[in-house]
């Protein structure tokens, strides 16, 4: 399990310099019925205006700065809040070779 402050940080930076729209892992609670087969992402637009709203893409489509309006599959208030949900994002640091300075 990632540590949660980790996660906080990498969210942090994401949105402080607006990076991309960052994807996260499956979650158990949300990868069945209308979300089966969709990948879950905040979208680029959300980042800069610092809305939490986790969205689904299909699987496959991976496009670093999406601001397609998709089906919303959650929303939170705060980044601890959708942390200790269970949210994790996928390994950026290996899969875009971004160094986000943590």
């Amino acid at each position: 399990m990632p540590d949660p402050e980790k996660q906080k940080r990498k969210l942090e930076a994401i949105f402080r310099e607006e990076l991309f729209a960052p994807a996260f892992e499956f979650h158990p609670d949300y990868c069945i019925g209308a979300f089966a087969g969709l990948s879950p992402y905040i979208s680029y637009t959300y980042v800069m205006d610092n809305r939490l709203i986790i969205r689904g893409r299909p699987m496959g489509e991976c496009f670093a700065f999406d601001s397609q309006e998709r089906v919303i599959i959650a929303s939170y208030e705060s980044l601890e809040e959708l942390i200790s949900v269970g949210w994790r994002l996928c390994d950026y640091e290996n899969e875009l070779s971004i160094n986000l300075n943590i």
